[in-house]
């Protein structure tokens, strides 16, 4: 969920921005793409899909280097006690929030760092040509993914990555995972767990991504 994070280094450059963010589309249809299948295949130098899998591979080594800082996995932990203190419900995924929480306050704390940097990310998403799109997509997954050019369009529109820097966008957004999968939504409450945790990941956020890796 934090799809400007993944993005940040690369906003030049429209088709590794749209492959930053593609794990994270993919998931809304039911899909997977392994990095180790995405790196094993034979592409075209400078294709479309060689250009959308090394942006593929830059969201999974992202993952990698976030989730192994300790600093992430402290503040996931903490904003979960907070959260289950708050419902009682054994269905709810304290952990789970948590951590996309994170993910999400991480975004909200580079759009506030770096003034611009949400509306050049979705620039880059409007440059790139869906139907060229739909095509890479389906050489890296092996088969055509359903409804991509829908999912694709309404991500744009929606543009929820801005909403990211209210509290009640973020809740929003966690309310959306969590309706996925048929959980209770957020807790009341959580907006002040969220509002407080905020200077805690902006600090993260300033160490995990300097100015200098602004693409």
């Amino acid at each position: 969920m934090n799809y400007l994070a993944h993005a940040l280094p690369h906003l030049h450059d429209p088709w590794l921005v749209a492959g930053t963010s593609l794990p994270d589309w993919l998931r809304f249809v039911g899909v997977r793409l392994r990095a180790e299948r995405a790196a094993a295949l034979a592409l075209p130098a400078g294709s479309p899909s060689a250009r959308l899998r090394e942006g593929v591979l830059a969201h999974h080594e992202d993952d990698r280097r976030f989730h192994a800082d300790a600093r992430f996995d402290a503040l996931a932990a903490q904003l979960a006690r907070e959260l289950r203190a708050l419902e009682p419900d054994r269905r709810f995924r304290a952990s789970t929030i948590a951590h996309v929480a994170v993910e999400i306050l991480v975004d909200a704390a580079l759009l506030r760092a770096h003034a611009g940097s949400g509306e050049r990310y979705y620039q880059a998403l409007e440059q790139v040509p869906i139907d060229e799109l739909d095509d890479a997509v389906a050489v890296l997954c092996g088969a055509p993914v359903p409804h991509l050019p829908t999912l694709h369009r309404r991500f744009l529109d929606a543009r929820f990555v801005l909403s990211y820097l209210r509290d009640d966008g973020v809740v929003r957004a966690l309310d959306g995972v969590l309706a996925r999968v048929g959980l209770p939504r957020v807790p009341r409450g959580a907006i002040a767990c969220i509002e407080k945790a905020r200077p805690s990941v902006a600090t993260l956020a300033a160490a995990l991504f300097p100015a200098t890796a602004i693409g």
